[in-house]
């Protein structure tokens, strides 16, 4: 399912289109986030590990960025993480695409 995520921040505005996960692979993702195996072992991983492995879940999930900050237009994702707003609009992605989306209003 493909899903337009919004962008309205002070000074960046546009879309980024997020290819979403059914429900299984949403949570065989978050076990492999989650952990790791060791020796045939499950076994949990460190917060860093855990919080670069949903990062790059989620920009693995995004087909296409259209954003405008000032006069810069950001059409890639990697153009999007130079910039310290980058983190916040990425960590907003990560949440939906391991949660899904929200029947209710926003």
């Amino acid at each position: 399912m493909k899903y337009i995520h919004k962008v309205d921040m002070e000074e960046i505005k546009g879309e980024i289109e997020i290819s979403l996960l059914p429900w299984k692979e949403r949570m065989s993702k978050a076990k492999e986030i989650v952990y790791k195996i060791v020796d045939g072992n499950y076994v949990d991983r460190h917060e860093i590990e855990q919080g670069e492995a949903t990062i790059d879940l989620a920009i693995s999930r995004v087909t296409s960025v259209n954003l405008k900050a000032n006069d810069i237009e950001i059409k890639s994702i990697d153009e999007l993480m130079f910039y310290m707003e980058g983190s916040i609009i990425v960590n907003e992605i990560s949440r939906i695409v391991l949660n899904g989306l929200s029947l209710g209003k926003k």
